[in-house]
């Protein structure tokens, strides 16, 4: 029981660090896209 526990709570540590790292490159997807936009004006 423990460990199986144990590896639920490293699974949803990964899928954690997966949406942070997901949501860091896109917000730096966007920004990038928001400077090569005002760029080209």
């Amino acid at each position: 029981m423990y460990l199986f526990l144990n590896l639920l709570l490293n699974v949803n540590e990964a899928l954690n660090i997966r949406k942070i790292l997901i949501l860091k490159s896109l917000s730096i997807f966007s920004a990038t896209k928001g400077h090569v936009l005002q760029g080209k004006r």
